[in-house]
């Protein structure tokens, strides 16, 4: 699964072979921020699955105090205090109850850490698609600024510029300036 299904377009104007040196450097920038996309919502998906592997060490260690007989049944730890679906009250009476109890708490705990992971993970995917596309608008801009500096430096170097030559710069500046108010839309929505 791709992170990021971008259109990021380079514009029809030769500029001195840097049309080519443009889009490299676009795909480039998605190819890198994609795999640093993919570390870190890998990273942010292990943290979470340990936090729940570290809930259920306590479980674990009560079913271990309880066969080597450390603690009563009424002292063996839980994740959390609440009253027990068999007893109504807080007191853990039997094994039987613990284990319930415990039961219940993990898949609290499992669909909480779930919930959260889907949230955080769709969120950071969001933020970095924006990040992405920003770049690319970065890039778009600083593609017409070429354009312009282009255009600006022929005609102060006093070529000559015949009136097909200036429409079509007008229309290539006015298609660019389109591409990029397009994309502006897409990174604000």
């Amino acid at each position: 699964m791709d992170l990021i299904y971008s259109e990021f377009t380079v514009y029809r104007v030769q500029m001195r072979n840097s049309k080519n040196d443009i889009y490299d450097k676009k795909c480039e920038l998605v190819n890198e921020m994609t795999q640093e996309g993919y570390r870190l919502l890998k990273t942010t998906g292990t943290v979470l699955r340990y936090f729940f592997s570290g809930y259920t060490i306590v479980p674990i260690c009560g079913i271990i105090f309880h066969f080597f007989e450390l603690e009563p049944i009424e002292k063996l730890p839980l994740l959390f205090k609440f009253y027990s679906p068999i007893s109504l009250s807080q007191t853990v009476t039997s094994f039987h109850e613990y284990l319930v109890c415990t039961a219940l708490q993990l898949f609290y705990i499992y669909y909480s850490v779930v919930l959260a992971l889907f949230n955080s993970l769709s969120q950071m995917l969001s933020m970095f698609h924006m990040r992405v596309e920003m770049k690319l608008f970065q890039l778009n801009v600083k593609e017409i600024n070429m354009f312009c500096e282009n255009n600006t430096t022929q005609i102060n170097n006093n070529e000559s510029l015949d009136l097909k030559n200036n429409t079509f710069y007008e229309n290539e500046l006015r298609l660019m300036m389109r591409k990029l108010a397009r994309h502006h839309q897409i990174i604000c929505r």
